[in-house]
Formats: structure tokens, C-alpha cells, sequence
């Protein structure tokens, strides 16, 4: 039983990965070295739960019709999901060899609570929301075949994206093991997102900054009552973080691409739950603040040359703080040559 109801989440995560991926690809998107598996996983649930809209919609939720997807997005998708799947192994290698005594604590505190949360996605679900809601609405979708309104729920009123995500890996599930798959794939998604928090943190602050980001993270209360059960919370704290940092990849690096995929991925947050309307708000906000206070010269330099839609051909068109630099060195050598060189 347990095998049974860790086949089908992790089918569907590989799918993910390599449907994220090719999508990244195909929109030139240039993510920091070492974070493109969780850029890719997190855009391609966000995908997934679009392409189950449509067929929701067109009334074709069946079982083979969802094999036939998950086999499609298994084969055509092979290369990318298979080049995350490696790239995703390096950084649980690398996480799993802390240097430190105080970060083997954290590590071995990270390891135990993600064990313990894994032992309780594998028991039969028995939450109150797990069970009038984020199942609720998936057996329903199932049983019409489409998605239909649910009048005796106002909760399915609410933006839930990952409902349809729970739908598949239902059907792609024995009978048996339909109603654990959710709560294992829900807590999947929350470990990837645990694990992008060390990442990103020890490329950007440090070891030890990273594994007490993560150990604080995963051993969160809430965190560690909600990961194991068929919830949607890791689907919005994935969306939310991939789109906080898309949104830092562009305020550093002025490339378009990544200001659209922050975009798209607090749309996904607010697919998942209402509270990414919130999230789209900080980043349009922070978007507007960080393109005024850098001063990049309006829209110009946000297409970057190596991405093949045009370059910085001079300090003009840097963004500002390089343009800064460029026009003060510049009126400090005409000072020096109106002073004799001095």
C-alpha cells in the first residue's frame, strides 16, 4: 500500500519537472545556477492544474484520458525531467553533507520532522479541510467527469488549483490508495520547497544561514502540521517563493523574462489559494520601487544581449546603478581634464 500511494505522486511530480522545464526552455527564461529543477517544478504544477482546467471543462476527467497525459507528459518530457531529476540529486547530496557540528543539529532536526511527516501523508487523512474540501472537491470532479459547481460547499467558492492536481494522482491511484496520494504528494511539494530554501540561501547568505532557514522552516508548527495532509498550503508557499524569486532575479539582473515569470507564478499562488492576490500586489509593488529607485532608464536594459533580444550598447541603457557608475566616472574625467588633470 505504501508503494501504491508513492507511485502516482511521484509520476506526476516527474511530469512536473520536465513539463516546467521544457516550459522554462521555451520561454528563455534564465534562472541562477543550481535552482532551475525548482523554477521548473513549480511552474509545471502550476501548468498541470491549467491543463486539467481544460479538461475539466471539456467534461473529459476519466482515468485513461489522464494516463494518457501523465504517459504523454512522462515520454515527450523524458530529457527534462530526467536532467532535473539529476540536478535535484546534487542538491540532496550536498545538503545531506553539512559542514559543522551546530549544522548537523539542524540537519538531523530537518530529517527527523520530514520522517515523521512522511510516516503521517502515508495514514489515511483526518482533517476536517482535508476532508470536506481538498478531497471533497476532487472525488466530485471525478464522479461528473467534469468540473461541475458544488452549491452544498461554498467553500469550492475559492481558488483552489491544486484540487485539480489531487485529481490526477486519485485517478492515476489504486482504489486503495486514492486518498493517501494527495497527502503525499502534498507533502512532496512541501520537502521541494524546503529543500529551495537551503538552496537559495546558501548561494546567497551561507551553510549555516541556509540550514537554520530550512530547519526553521520544516520544523514550524504549522508547517509540520499541514505538509502531511492533502492541503494546498506547500502548492502556495512554492508558487509564492518562485515568484519572490523570479521577481529578486529581475530586480538584479533587468531581464524581462524573469519579471513575467514572477508574474505567472503569484497567478499560480493565487490559483492555489486567495492569498496570492496579496502576492501579486508585493510584486507589482516591489516590480515599481525597484525599477524608480535603480533608475534603468525606463524600459530600456531590460533585454540583456546574451538573451538574444538585444543588448546594453552603452551606459544610457545600463540599468542604473552600472549607468550611475558609468556617468560619474565620466563627469569626474571631464572635471580632471577642466583642472588641469588634477
Amino acid at each position: 500500500m505504501v508503494v501504491l500511494a508513492l507511485a502516482a505522486p511521484v509520476v506526476v511530480l516527474a511530469a512536473c519537472f520536465g513539463l516546467g522545464r521544457a516550459a522554462l526552455r521555451l520561454a528563455g527564461l534564465k534562472v541562477p545556477r543550481g535552482e532551475g529543477a525548482f523554477y521548473s517544478v513549480a511552474a509545471g504544477l502550476g501548468l498541470l492544474s491549467l491543463v486539467m482546467f481544460g479538461v475539466g471543462i471539456a467534461g473529459w476527467i476519466y482515468r485513461p484520458v489522464v494516463l494518457g497525459l501523465a504517459a504523454v507528459g512522462i515520454v515527450v518530457f523524458a530529457r527534462d525531467w530526467v536532467w532535473c531529476a539529476g540536478r535535484l540529486w546534487r542538491t540532496i547530496k550536498r545538503f545531506l553533507v553539512p559542514v559543522g557540528t551546530f549544522n548537523r543539529l539542524l540537519l538531523a532536526a530537518i530529517l527527523v520532522v520530514i520522517a515523521l511527516d512522511l510516516v503521517s501523508a502515508l495514514a489515511p487523512p483526518s482533517e476536517t479541510d482535508a476532508l470536506t474540501l481538498h478531497l471533497f472537491a476532487p472525488r466530485e470532479y471525478i464522479g461528473a467527469h467534469s468540473m461541475i459547481y458544488l452549491p452544498d460547499n461554498w467553500d469550492q467558492a475559492m481558488a483552489m488549483g491544486p484540487h485539480l492536481v489531487y485529481a490526477v494522482v486519485m485517478l492515476m491511484s489504486p482504489a486503495g490508495a486514492a486518498d493517501a496520494a494527495p497527502g503525499v504528494l502534498h507533502f512532496l511539494v512541501g520537502s521541494v520547497f524546503v529543500l529551495w530554501v537551503w538552496q537559495f540561501a546558501r548561494r546567497r547568505i551561507g551553510a549555516s544561514a541556509a540550514y537554520a532557514a530550512a530547519a526553521v522552516l520544516a520544523c514550524t508548527p504549522m508547517m509540520t502540521h499541514l505538509i502531511s495532509a492533502p492541503m494546498v498550503v506547500a502548492f502556495f508557499a512554492l508558487y509564492a517563493f518562485a515568484s519572490v524569486a523570479a521577481l529578486l532575479e529581475f530586480l538584479q539582473k533587468r531581464r524581462l523574462q524573469t519579471a513575467v515569470a514572477a508574474g505567472v507564478f503569484a497567478g499560480f499562488a493565487a490559483g492555489a489559494k486567495f492569498s496570492g492576490l496579496a502576492v501579486i500586489a508585493a510584486c507589482c509593488i516591489s516590480a515599481s520601487a525597484g525599477i524608480l529607485v535603480t533608475k534603468p532608464g525606463r524600459l530600456r536594459g531590460l533585454w540583456p544581449a546574451e538573451d538574444g533580444l538585444g543588448g546594453w550598447k552603452d551606459g544610457v541603457s545600463r540599468p542604473g546603478p552600472v549607468a550611475y557608475v558609468k556617468r560619474r566616472g565620466d563627469g569626474n574625467r571631464r572635471q580632471a581634464d577642466k583642472n588641469g588633470g588634477r
